[in-house]
């Protein structure tokens, strides 16, 4: 059974791009839940991001130190590419991500040979020493899921950059 383990983001290297407008979404749904559950991926030697790269991001639009992550190693996933174009490695994921060469948004795909643990944690246990809102830089409002800077917005994200 795969357990979860916490990292702090500066430790993570991503692999690919990621869609910025997603990643927002995201962030906004996390703040409203005040919860995280589904832990990021990791590959477990050099702490690459194999699937969670927009958890990453809002993350880090939120300001956490801290993200539940599932440390595994390319034994236990398949591996391949949702673009023909692109023929993935573990070599060439590892190396890319080291050298801060990400590959384009959805290029990679892991395949999980195990059911990942769900984790509900208390978003405020991944946060910096800071009080939850004290330290926010911009605002950015929804409405419908869709970015918006009108205040009727129905939904409202408070993140640093």
């Amino acid at each position: 059974m795969q357990t979860i383990t916490f990292l702090k983001l500066s430790d993570l290297l991503p692999s690919e791009e990621h869609d910025a407008d997603k990643s927002l979404i995201l962030a906004s749904q996390i703040l409203r839940q005040r919860t995280w559950n589904n832990p990021i991926l990791v590959e477990e030697q050099f702490n690459v991001v194999m699937d969670g790269h927009h958890r990453l991001a809002a993350a880090k639009l939120l300001g956490l130190e801290l993200v539940p992550v599932v440390l595994v190693n390319y034994t236990q996933v398949s591996l391949g590419s949702f673009r023909p174009e692109y023929i993935v490695s573990e070599y060439d994921i590892i190396s890319r991500a080291r050298a801060g060469n990400l590959y384009p948004y959805k290029t990679t795909r892991h395949m999980l040979n195990f059911e990942p643990p769900v984790c509900n944690c208390d978003i405020g246990q991944l946060k910096k020493g800071l009080s939850f809102f004290n330290h926010i830089d911009w605002v950015w409002e929804f409405s419908m899921g869709v970015k918006s800077r009108q205040r009727r917005s129905r939904y409202r994200v408070e993140a640093t950059a």
